[in-house]
């Protein structure tokens, strides 16, 4: 599965949220646990927050961002 524009920039803001400390994780993964990704094309789209959840669940597996773009994986990246 091709990532989109929209997928990226929820991976980048849940990344940057994290590093901000802004929430907690386990708490967000439950949220997106009991409501699903937005489908009806509102804002923020259904790629945003399906990369908005990835970045969560790898920083809650790995305790750093993890993320794979074709053959190339990154890990603990900062968005900057």
């Amino acid at each position: 599965m091709e990532k989109t524009k929209d997928y990226h920039r929820g991976y980048i803001a849940a990344v940057s949220d994290i590093m901000e400390e802004r929430f907690d994780i386990d708490l967000a993964l439950y949220l997106f646990a009991i409501d699903e990704a937005d489908k009806d094309g509102n804002l923020p789209s259904c790629d945003y927050q399906e990369g908005y959840r990835d970045a969560l669940l790898s920083i809650k597996r790995y305790g750093k961002p993890v993320y794979t773009s074709n053959n190339v994986t990154y890990v603990g990246f900062q968005c900057t």
